[in-house]
């Protein structure tokens, strides 16, 4: 059991460092609004996305307590919280909802709080300190936590649904699949596994997966996806070689941080690979981080989000794209009947296991790809013990 010290606890801090991350004490979070609620945090995984602000590609003021894909206990409500008690296992969604029954999601606007722990993914806009600590403070609890049946069973599958599952199946959307669809997925990380095995489990009769790392293309061979590694050649040229007139559906789950094979960082190169892999008519599905402000860009328009398109070839094929940043609440229930009913079971993408003390660590295997998902578990006793 954690040993708390009055009024202290641990959580993994963002001080502007690149590459680096610290666990320091920090105050015990305290109700601050009567729509408040403060979680005791029992799991609490890194996400791809922390990695832009620990690479320091975004701005991100700090210090900062990272993590927006987090789940435990309620151990305090505010007075005007209706629909939680102290006790209630719940999952802190990584979008703030305002304050109304189901959460009318923020757009980002100066000084309006977006999420949780992550940077500035909008210039200007609010980010509450994150979960990866022992205690959160959520705001407008009623329409940003969802309740989970009490106990510890399918605890690692259901942290999924704070962020990354709901944003992987969000890309299939934006691409618009349909039973009987092939297509290819970019990036086999968490996310991109996630949209793979989310496509297989909506009815695609093949699935392309495109990475460069052998563990993860391993891991989404053992789903049923086709791996591709595109360091081998052109994958576009590959799949084309199997699919003539292109797939389906492309999904982008890597964003501006892509890389070509000799490992240079190429902002755009997904966005054509995914109009090259195409058929006409066909629909794109980009969920990949594209930011308005990029603190190392490889090109100066690209540190404002501006990247070259392929507008000819698109428009030529008159294919379809919708893309953005995702929010998980309108998929969390239907996903988490998925899980509760024995069809799902995501958290196959996790692969290590951290104490908060070993933060650091985790962070340097993550971001160097020696790991596919790392997690943070929690056995932190009640405030006040």
């Amino acid at each position: 059991m954690v040993e708390l010290k009055k009024g202290k606890m641990n959580a993994v801090r963002w001080e502007g460092k690149p590459f680096s991350v610290s666990v320091r004490e920090v105050d015990i979070p305290k109700i601050i609004d009567p729509l408040d609620a403060i979680v005791r945090i029992t799991s609490a995984a890194i996400c791809g996305s922390e990695l832009h602000t620990y690479r320091g590609r975004l701005p991100t003021k700090h210090p900062m307590t990272f993590g927006h894909e987090n789940m435990g206990i309620i151990e305090e409500v505010g007075e005007k919280v209706t629909t939680l008690n102290k006790g209630d296992r719940v999952l802190v969604g990584a979008g703030i909802g305002k304050i109304t029954d189901f959460g009318v999601i923020g757009q980002g606007l100066p000084g309006e709080p977006i999420s949780y722990g992550i940077g500035e993914i909008e210039p200007g806009a609010l980010v509450l300190d994150g979960g990866q600590t022992q205690f959160m403070r959520v705001p407008f609890a009623n329409a940003n936590l969802l309740i989970l049946p009490p106990g510890n069973e399918h605890e690692l599958d259901y942290l999924l649904l704070a962020d990354i599952w709901p944003t992987a199946w969000y890309a299939l959307e934006c691409a618009g699949q349909v039973p009987g669809d092939t297509i290819v997925v970019f990036g086999a990380g968490p996310v991109g596994l996630l949209c793979a095995y989310s496509a297989i489990l909506r009815g695609a009769i093949k699935v392309y997966s495109v990475d460069e790392v052998p563990e993860r293309l391993a891991k989404a061979k053992s789903i049923g996806a086709i791996p591709i590694n595109f360091k081998d050649s052109d994958p576009v040229a590959q799949i084309l070689k199997f699919e003539p007139n292109g797939v389906d559906r492309a999904c982008d789950c890597v964003g501006f941080e892509a890389v070509d094979s000799n490992g240079k960082n190429v902002e755009n190169i997904i966005i054509t690979q995914a109009i090259n892999v195409t058929r006409p008519s066909g629909g794109i599905g980009f969920i990949g981080a594209y930011f308005k402000v990029d603190n190392k860009p490889q090109k100066p328009d690209e540190s404002t989000g501006i990247l070259p398109f392929p507008m000819g070839e698109w428009w030529s094929k008159g294919q379809t794209i919708k893309g953005g940043f995702a929010m998980p609440r309108p998929f969390e229930e239907l996903l988490k009947n998925l899980i509760e009913r024995g069809k799902a079971k995501p958290s196959f993408v996790f692969t290590k296991e951290f104490k908060i003390e070993d933060a650091p660590q985790a962070y340097k295997e993550f971001e160097a790809r020696k790991l596919i998902k790392a997690v943070f578990r929690f056995d932190t006793p009640k405030r006040g013990l």
